[in-house]
């Protein structure tokens, strides 16, 4: 039953808050949900034999010699207790890992904009070079039939190379994203 119920309320939360069909999501919440589940199991009590705490005390005394009866209500007080508090375990259990899917999320989500913010700019850097490949042959033409000087022959050479210098940073950048969003991704197996 408690399975259920953590199933529904993480897959619930992430579903309405950041949709469905994204692998690494959905990676993320079946992840929290087995932890959630399994660190749930751990406070759960076996109920066989609970009755016997409530059954009466027999003994007999030597002094006296006759049979004793005795009821103690700090057993039951004990379980009451008990029970409240592995209630109150189970619910902070599952709430710090609603926290912590919530945070990974956020994370998730941050990363996954970045790159895709850099991988706009890497195809415009790639289009901006395209370009300037172009007009770098051009140039290159006039310069090799002495319509160009050499110095801004030089100068568009110098702008092609700053261009790919450029791609590569962003290249590296990507590589970095993608490096850092499978390290935050622990729960990705």
């Amino acid at each position: 039953m408690i399975r259920f119920l953590v199933t529904v309320c993480l897959f619930i939360f992430t579903l309405v808050s950041y949709g469905q069909g994204d692998s690494l999501v959905t990676s993320c919440t079946k992840y929290y949900e087995q932890k959630t589940v399994a660190e749930v199991e751990e406070f759960k009590q076996l109920r066989k034999y609970k009755f016997l705490r409530f059954l009466p005390s027999f003994g007999y005394s030597l002094q006296r010699a006759d049979f004793i009866v005795s009821l103690n209500t700090n057993g039951i007080i004990s379980y009451l207790e008990n029970k409240q508090i592995r209630h109150n375990k189970i619910s902070s259990i599952i709430l710090q890992n609603k926290l912590l899917l919530e945070q990974d999320l956020r994370t998730l989500t941050l990363l996954k904009n970045k790159l895709k913010e850099v991988q706009k700019q890497q195809l415009t850097a790639q289009k901006i070079i395209e370009i300037d490949q172009k007009i770098f042959k051009i140039k290159e033409t006039q310069y090799n039939q002495a319509e160009l000087e050499p110095l801004l022959f030089l100068q568009a050479q110098k702008h092609i190379i700053e261009q790919e210098q450029k791609l590569e940073n962003i290249n590296y950048q990507l590589f970095e994203l993608n490096q850092t969003l499978l390290n935050t991704a622990k729960w990705n197996f």
